[in-house]
């Protein structure tokens, strides 16, 4: 598909999967698969709705910032499995603080 198999492509899936929670789509949905392919390669990323891009959710907000962290184009400077935890369990410590704060 798009050549070796290394955790950064897995961490790209991951990606898939952060978009798929906030927008409820598969990424690329209204285009085939060969054309989604060119768009991966050729740097583009599905599109989402303002509502997302401009919550204020604190837990969109994450999920939005894991989501490209692992939708980086260079593999060398995507996010990996650990990193990606780190921020979502710093954030999830972050969000239940400010839940206590209330």
């Amino acid at each position: 598909l798009f050549g070796l198999m290394t955790e950064q492509v897995d961490i790209y899936s991951l990606g898939n999967i952060f978009y798929m929670l906030l927008t409820t789509w598969w990424p690329f949905e209204d285009v085939s698969d060969k054309e989604a392919k060119k768009l991966v390669k050729g740097g583009d990323r599905p599109r989402l709705p303002k509502s997302i891009t401009e919550s204020e959710d604190p837990i969109r907000k994450a999920l939005l910032e894991a989501m490209y962290m692992c939708h980086r184009q260079s593999q060398t400077e995507r996010a990996s499995a650990r990193e990606v935890e780190t921020f979502l369990m710093n954030k999830m410590k972050e969000i239940d603080a400010d839940t206590l704060a209330e």
